[in-house]
């Protein structure tokens, strides 16, 4: 279930068939363009509290189990580790991104030889890997 389109959405044009084919098999159903509101049990089996996302009607399914997806906590203890040392201390210049100007390079810093640090993806919050992707094109396109 999900209060997107369709299931899996953000799964690419030619990954979905591959995708659909084995959740088909497996006997899914899918429930797009709906949100779950609640879970009870009642004589020892759990029931779903659903709610369509455009007309709130509710409804109550018999489920198995229930799996909640709420996203994930950024994975950024390395760089927090490495901010310090960096020598743009993990800090993205805005104004160049903005601009559509490369971030400062090594050179142009002090203290040639350390690194530069950005934070992208996962570091960050979720995040699909297309959308790390282009995060991290964004700022070292031009290096």
């Amino acid at each position: 279930m999900t209060s997107d389109v369709k299931v899996s959405d953000d799964v690419g044009g030619t990954t979905f068939p591959i995708f659909y084919r084995r959740l088909y098999a497996q006997g899914v159903i899918s429930t797009p363009n709906y949100w779950l509101d609640k879970v009870y049990e009642e004589d020892g089996k759990k029931i779903a509290v659903i709610r369509n996302e455009y007309t709130e009607e509710q409804e109550e399914r018999a489920v198995d189990q229930v799996v909640i997806e709420n996203g994930t906590t950024p994975n950024d203890e390395l760089y927090w580790k490495l901010k310090p040392e960096s020598l743009n201390r993990g800090q993205i210049d805005v104004h160049k991104l903005f601009a559509s100007e490369p971030q400062p390079s090594l050179s142009e810093e002090p203290g040639n030889g350390r690194f530069l640090l950005f934070r992208v993806g996962d570091c960050i919050s979720m995040h699909s890997i297309h959308g790390a992707i282009y995060d991290a094109l964004r700022l070292v396109k031009d290096f």
